[in-house]
């Protein structure tokens, strides 16, 4: 009978933890005397919520230069400095991860659920097609997700992602958005340095060992795997769906008209590897964006791919062949392949000196 008493007892108390993490939390800032001591005077903070609704929807694009928003309280819980911290902290994570990363606090998913609520925001703020993650807190129904997109998926497991709100979630119910956002946000550490596959053509196994590659260089060796350039990544995400407005591709349409079928000849010829004949402007974008991404990461060599235009580029001191190897080992062998030539040649080249 007493174990009987026991095990009820256990189970009650079981249950009543758990409804404690789904109670309605307080939202307030980390200042209960203060905002006691200001009860009297609800109607001046009431003022500034619909600011913070005003500000939220807007893309990222769309912000003014110098003024990027990562993180949106739409319910007003974070203080002025809290607020300014925590978008920075994420402002320099998205510049050494090369993702795109942000926080969405709000009341009301609009009858949404939280992973479709999440995923959608993120789309809205970052757009589709990107890498990078959203720290949904849901304080209408009290389940906080961290929604991932791209090859940040497979660095953020569930695992990783789980056990970050699981920490966080009793400060959330205390009201400590402060404080439960430190512990939710360095989940994207868990992103690699050096290997940055924001194309997805390296499993994890091959990323790792890329990376045990990476590490055995002195000098900063990285390699970065894009679909296309993020200015075009909009249009880069069209095309998969074949609703391309763009030059080349109404170039490509009268290919398939039966006036063009002798030319289907000279496809029979042997196809030997040559480099690609991207748009003179493609090469020259893709150079200046590795150029400029090289200098920000601090890499002495990066090799940077281009799938959409089927190029690649090495900027900083590289063996003079070495970027037409590469292209053409991508090609035949695949990405891994050809990352695996780089960083090999790299290591020939003096990287342990």
């Amino acid at each position: 009978m007493k174990r009987m008493v026991l095990t009820a007892a256990v189970l009650a108390a079981a249950l009543f933890l758990t409804a404690c993490r789904s109670l309605p939390r307080t939202n307030s800032p980390a200042e209960p005397t203060q905002a006691a001591h200001e009860a009297q005077e609800t109607a001046a903070p009431e003022e500034t919520v619909p600011e913070t609704h005003e500000s939220a929807p807007q893309r990222m694009a769309d912000l003014p230069p110098g003024e990027t928003v990562r993180v949106f309280d739409e319910s007003g819980v974070l203080g002025q400095k809290a607020l300014e911290a925590h978008n920075a902290y994420l402002c320099d994570l998205a510049a050494r991860r090369l993702i795109e990363c942000g926080v969405c606090i709000t009341d009301s998913l609009d009858g949404a659920s939280p992973e479709h609520y999440a995923a959608e925001r993120y789309r809205a703020q970052f757009g589709a097609g990107t890498s990078g993650f959203l720290i949904l807190i849901n304080n209408d129904t009290g389940h906080d997700v961290i929604h991932t997109e791209g090859a940040c998926s497979l660095c953020l497991t569930q695992s990783v992602r789980q056990t970050a709100v699981m920490q966080a979630s009793p400060l959330l119910v205390e009201g400590k958005y402060d404080e439960a956002l430190t512990v939710l946000e360095p989940v994207g550490e868990h992103v690699p340095e050096h290997v940055y596959d924001r194309a997805g053509l390296l499993s994890g196994e091959e990323t790792q060992a890329l990376l045990d590659m990476a590490s055995w260089q002195q000098s900063a060796c990285d390699v970065l795997l894009l679909v296309t350039l993020p200015e075009a990544e909009a249009q880069a995400s069209g095309q998969t769906q074949g609703t391309d407005a763009d030059g080349e591709e109404e170039t490509e349409a009268p290919e398939h008209d039966g006036t063009d079928a002798p030319e289907e000849e000279a496809s029979d010829a042997p196809e030997a590897p040559a480099e690609p004949e991207a748009p003179a402007d493609a090469q020259e974008a893709l150079g200046a964006y590795a150029q400029e991404t090289a200098e920000r990461l601090g890499s002495q060599t990066l090799l940077v791919f281009d799938v959409q235009h089927e190029h690649c580029v090495i900027v900083g001191e590289a063996p003079e062949d070495l970027q037409s190897a590469v292209w053409r080992i991508w090609r035949e062998e695949g990405a891994y392949n050809a990352c695996t030539a780089y960083y090999e040649a790299m290591q020939g080249e003096g990287g342990d000196t």
